[in-house]
């Protein structure tokens, strides 16, 4: 059996739970006032967790570009897209039915099941689940791309990943300087977190270097919140601009996480409590929107306690709940298959 990578394993377990924070969050972050404490504090919240989503990419690109991985273009297709595809569709319908029915209190009629498919097919069962279509589109480019992610290539993939944060950046970085600047690219901001993932994990990076990084990243850290701040008041919005995974910080202080968690966890041996954790992080990241939604429906936490501890306790309590939801899920032979991405 193939060793795990535990650090692998540790950062799907945080970034799980950062994810639920990031969407409990955004439940009050938009109602704030913009110059209150507690729009403050959520932002600086926000802003830690803001790597959740870039690092599950890269550790998807560790994993999909490794040379040693013999993965055939079928296999890509039979055991990777359709496995998406069809958790892609059946999550879609699941909460298509939730917001129709339960949401929306509708009575079972040929007009409700037709709003059901449409909106399963459309996607709009609920916003976190368009990541997977993501996923799907780096699947499909997997065959291509690894056609770089060479170990003998490493110039070439230096040069690259500098370019591709040159280009998917800027934007960003002007915007620092009131400056808005779009221009077409031939890239997304998510290749790079691919590519980016499956560098740092193939190579030792110099520890001058690698200080260098985790400086970058803590500075990035400190930054997205102040500048979060600075342009929602200048603009008079909830701005996410620095909270976008295009944006300069978020890839600096994303790669220096997932490069510290490498070095401090990559010798550790793993435990059957990570391993078993890891393995249901997937489900928790489907279920945990459903878990959300109905319980704030039914005002379970409708509790009179500071903002920022309230976060904190509903995060704690959708995670558990998500956790136990999705152990269930998993020893129930069809079902399980609908919860588990290979």
């Amino acid at each position: 059996m193939k060793k795990r990578i535990v650090y692998f394993d540790v950062l799907k377990v945080i970034t799980c739970f950062m994810v639920i924070m990031i969407h409990v969050i955004s439940r009050n972050w938009y109602v704030l006032d913009l110059k209150s404490n507690e729009f403050t504090f959520l932002t600086i919240l926000d802003s830690f967790c803001r790597c959740a989503v870039p690092i599950y990419l890269m550790i998807s690109g560790a994993i999909f570009l490794n040379e040693d991985k013999n993965i055939k273009i079928k296999d890509m297709f039979r055991k990777y897209i359709l496995n998406i595809f069809l958790i892609y569709l059946s999550w879609n319908m699941t909460y298509s039915i939730l917001n129709i029915i339960v949401y929306g209190n509708k009575i079972i009629n040929v007009k409700v099941l037709k709003d059901i498919f449409i909106s399963t097919i459309l996607g709009n069962g609920i916003f976190h689940l368009k990541f997977l279509v993501t996923i799907i589109g780096f699947y499909l480019c997997v065959p291509f791309v690894r056609c770089i992610t060479k170990k003998e290539n490493k110039n070439l993939l230096q040069y690259l990943i500098i370019l591709l944060f040159i280009f998917t950046c800027t934007p960003s970085i002007l915007t620092v300087f009131n400056i808005n600047l779009k221009y077409p690219t031939l890239f997304t901001g998510f290749t790079l977190y691919f590519i980016l993932g499956y560098y740092l994990n193939t190579f030792e990076i110099n520890k001058k270097y690698r200080y260098v990084v985790y400086i970058l990243g803590l500075i990035s850290l400190i930054i997205t919140p102040i500048l979060t701040i600075n342009y929602s008041i200048l603009n008079n919005i909830h701005s996410q601009r620095f909270f976008e995974y295009g944006s300069f910080n978020i890839y600096l202080y994303s790669a220096s996480l997932f490069l510290l968690f490498k070095n401090i966890f990559n010798k550790k041996e793993e435990t059957k409590l990570l391993n078993s954790l890891s393995k249901l992080y997937f489900g928790i990241y489907l279920i945990h929107g459903l878990v959300l939604g109905l319980l704030m429906k039914y005002n379970v936490f409708n509790l009179n306690m500071n903002l920022t501890i309230k976060v904190f306790f509903i995060s704690l309590i959708v995670f558990i709940i998500s956790l136990i939801t999705s152990f269930i899920l998993s020893k129930i032979p069809f079902i399980k298959r609908l919860i588990y991405v290979k």
